[in-house]
Parts: structure tokens; C-alpha cells; sequence
């Protein structure tokens, strides 16, 4: 294919390891780290980034992004460290704090509770209501 390059992806495991990887990751449920997985595996068989990305349904800016993760740490550091989405507008000390007032005075109108978090926290979020 012309125009096309291939991966430049260091094999930081025998593809036979890295097989084993994959089943353990599906055998613990972990779909997002499989399929991370099993895109890395796709440059040891030869596939051009675009292939690679297509096999495993992401975009050609995430695949370079996980080129680069698997190139700088392996397996190690390969793992989603994120659940996805965007991250919380609450700090982690906030959050509990806010689900237990919720707790205490049930029930709670969604606008009530944007109100609550808007005053206490001064954190507003878009309104579908």
C-alpha cells in the first residue's frame, strides 16, 4: 500500500505472551485493556496504523496515542487509568460528601441538587432539565 507506513512498535512481548495477556485481561473483564491489546498485536502481524486502528474501531489520533503509551511502557503502563468520559467537576473529597447530604435528605428534585452543588461547591453543570 503506498503511502502507508508501518508501525513502529517496540514487541515488548513475544507474541505468544502477549496472547496470554489478552485472555487473562478478557478472563477479568476488561474490555477496554483487551482491546488495547489486541491493537498493539495487530503492528506484529504487519498491519499499517490505519488497518490497525480500523480492526479495532478507533480513530487514527487514538491509535497513534496508544502506539506511544505501549512504545514508552509496555504492558505495565498500557492499562486505561481512566474510566472514561470527562473527569469529575468534584474533587474526591467532595463527592462522598455530597452523596451522603443526598442520603440524609431524601428526596431530592434534580434541580435541587444542581442548586446544592452550585452553592456548596460553587460547580455548575448543564442543565437538561
Amino acid at each position: 500500500m503506498s503511502g502507508h507506513c508501518r508501525f513502529d512498535v517496540i514487541e515488548h512481548l513475544p507474541e505468544a505472551e502477549l496472547d496470554t495477556a489478552i485472555n487473562e485481561a478478557q478472563i477479568a473483564d476488561e474490555a477496554r485493556f483487551v482491546r488495547r491489546l489486541r491493537f498493539v498485536k495487530n503492528p506484529y502481524a504487519g498491519d499499517v496504523p490505519e488497518e490497525a486502528a480500523r480492526r479495532v474501531g478507533v480513530s487514527q489520533a487514538n491509535s497513534s496515542h496508544w502506539e506511544h503509551a505501549w512504545n514508552d511502557a509496555g504492558v505495565d503502563g498500557f492499562r486505561p487509568s481512566f474510566g472514561g468520559g470527562r473527569h469529575s467537576k468534584l474533587s474526591n473529597e467532595q463527592f462522598p460528601e455530597l452523596c451522603e447530604i443526598l442520603e440524609e435528605g431524601q428526596p431530592w428534585t434534580p434541580r435541587a441538587i444542581h442548586a446544592l452543588i452550585e452553592e456548596r461547591y460553587g460547580v455548575t453543570y448543564n442543565r437538561l432539565i
